[in-house]
């Protein structure tokens, strides 16, 4: 059942980089992988700390609803705060535009 439920996590967070910015979609997935690879680490940590002398059922139950919590916060957040619709920074403005644009191409040589 909870690999079930981490499946439909996934399948959001995959997905939502890509419908609220294709052009920066990698960047923004970089960055919640780096971020999730912050978290895998604490939550072993935290396995480890606070099974290591006690390693019984009711710590582990004490593990499951720490991780528990923290999916339902990370939902929650997203519900309250979270948009899947095209952001206005994926596309710059023509003036943001005309403004890089070079009159001469690169290629071609200055007379």
């Amino acid at each position: 059942m909870a690999l079930t439920i981490n499946g439909a996590v996934t399948a959001g967070y995959l997905g939502n980089g890509l419908d609220i910015a294709p052009k920066f979609s990698g960047t923004i997935f970089g960055i919640a992988n780096t971020l999730s690879s912050f978290g895998g680490w604490l939550s072993t940590f935290m396995v480890g700390e606070l099974t290591k002398e006690h390693n019984t059922y009711e710590q582990w139950q004490v593990v499951f609803l720490i991780l528990a919590g923290t999916y339902v916060c990370g939902a929650l957040t997203f519900l309250i705060f979270g948009s899947g619709e095209l952001q206005s920074w994926n596309s710059p403005t023509q003036t943001e535009t005309a403004e890089k644009h070079e009159e001469q191409p690169l290629n071609e040589e200055k007379v």
